[in-house]
């Protein structure tokens, strides 16, 4: 469940805030080429709203890499394996949607400030309107870090999964003076770990 939650919070709803962003600044091109006839059509126009589109999509991008380095953690809270990491749950569910309201807000803001100055976006203006759509990104990136720094503190114990099991070995009791040749002889305590291992 808590994958899944991730999942939407981290890739679904950015990827829906841009769905939607694409769509209104679509309408807006077009009103726009309905008011100033076709000379908005041409190369250079499409160049900037492919450019828009790019640099908009970066929050999904970001958002699956966060979901793919969250992984561990979160199969090991859906498995419930201990205290610490059900504890763990609430705090990654709210990271997950401080950088959903975070990719949402910048890509709305994104969207409003190319809609509103879009004839100077797609005309000799563009690199007064560049700075304007820039500054809204800095939300992602502060939600970006603070994802980072809640997996840095991912307890190590959300990670067992990840390595090989090992099954204790018997302790032996301590040799004595007539085992001191059969201790040469013993395995190395590599090999005893090895033996070990499922």
């Amino acid at each position: 469940m808590a994958g899944l939650q991730a999942l939407i919070l981290l890739v679904v709803v950015p990827a829906v805030a841009w769905a939607v962003g694409l769509l209104v600044l679509q309408s807006a091109r077009r009103e726009l080429t309905r008011e100033s006839g076709p000379q908005l059509t041409l190369e250079p126009s499409k160049a900037r709203i492919l450019l828009h589109l790019g640099y908009s999509a970066m929050p999904i991008l970001l958002g699956l890499v966060l979901y793919a380095l969250a992984r561990p953690a979160l199969d090991a809270i859906d498995r419930g394996s201990t205290g610490d990491v059900v504890r763990l749950e609430p705090v990654v569910l709210w990271a997950s949607f401080a950088y959903a309201v975070a990719a949402g807000s910048t890509l709305a803001a994104q969207t409003w400030i190319v809609k509103s100055r879009l004839r100077a976006f797609l005309g000799p203006e563009f690199g007064r309107v560049l700075p304007l759509w820039v500054v809204p990104a800095t939300g992602v990136i502060f939600a970006l870090i603070l994802v980072f720094l809640l997996l840095a503190y991912v307890p190590p114990s959300s990670l067992v999964f990840l390595l090989p099991r090992i099954r204790p070995c018997p302790v032996r009791p301590p040799a004595s003076k007539h085992s001191r040749s059969a201790r040469s002889r013993s395995p190395s305590p590599l090999a005893s770990q090895t033996a070990c291992e499922i």
